[in-house]
């Protein structure tokens, strides 16, 4: 109620007449007496399952739908006859789930979060090992050659240091992509030698200096082009037995006095 004026006096017809200060008091308490209940009302919104049919009908983005349900006081009805009339209605399962959690007062579910984008595979001079949907780059080494001349013939090995590879996997059937075709870095088995270290055996001749690697050393393999890479994805034929194996890009000239080998071991 507005609070009467505190002064004011009759003119000579007995009418009351107020103070420039009260009147302007009054006025002022008019025009909030006019406005107050429309901002109630904006204040007091409350979303029913028809304002939702009603939003969903009028086009609203079910996104903007579950945002107004979370941000508005909301009292739904939520029996099993009303949800198959919000059903019926064509209103989302998504919407409808964003209206129970707020009947029982449960936070919003979190948006997923985009998984980090993956690292473009190379696709020169790599051997990775696949492991489920990552992809571990092997290490690149060298392996020396090492010659020895007898009168009608000379014996040719490769060697890499040390008995063993860093990179260790434990998986018989292992699956690779291989920036190299498959009989430019054929995949091997390295013989272990009395010094530690480990060799391949080369055929070579006085009269053809090409250098063929050995059958025994060779590992059987099942290729194909992976045709989301370009990479050639490459598994051995059988299980490979514990020992030492590699990926050795093969010489293309008799003289070359080393190779790039990406060494792993099966334990």
């Amino acid at each position: 109620m507005l609070e009467a004026p505190r002064s004011g006096r009759q003119d000579l017809t007995g009418r009351l007449c107020f103070s420039a200060p009260d009147r302007v008091v009054m006025l002022i308490g008019l025009l909030l007496a006019a406005i107050g209940p429309g901002v109630a009302l904006a204040q007091e919104e409350v979303l029913t399952n028809d304002t939702v049919i009603s939003m969903v009908k009028a086009g609203f983005d079910e996104n903007v739908v579950i945002l107004k349900i979370q941000s508005t006081v909301a009292k739904f009805d939520l029996r099993t006859e009303a949800l198959m009339g919000l059903k019926q209605a064509g209103v989302s399962d998504r919407i409808v789930e964003a209206m129970i959690r707020k009947a029982a007062g449960i936070a919003p579910t979190p948006a997923p979060t985009a998984a980090p984008p993956r690292p473009a595979l190379k696709d020169k001079e790599v051997v990775y090992h696949v492991l489920g949907d990552r992809y571990q780059e092997i290490p690149q080494s060298v392996a020396q050659k090492k010659s020895t001349w007898y009168p009608m013939y000379v014996e040719t090995e490769f060697l890499a240091s040390g008995p063993k590879a860093r990179y260790r996997i434990g998986d018989r059937t292992p699956v690779f992509l291989s920036a190299y075709p498959p009989d430019a870095a054929p995949l091997v088995k390295w013989s272990p030698r009395r010094d530690g270290d480990r060799d391949l055996e080369v055929q070579s001749g006085l009269l053809d200096l090409r250098l063929k690697l050995k059958d025994k050393n060779r590992v059987p393999i099942v290729w194909d082009r992976d045709e989301k890479s370009g990479l050639y994805r490459i598994r051995p034929e059988k299980p490979l037995a514990p020992g030492e194996y590699g990926f050795v890009v093969w010489p293309t000239q008799a003289l070359q006095e080393r190779m790039a080998a990406y060494e792993f071991g099966v334990d």
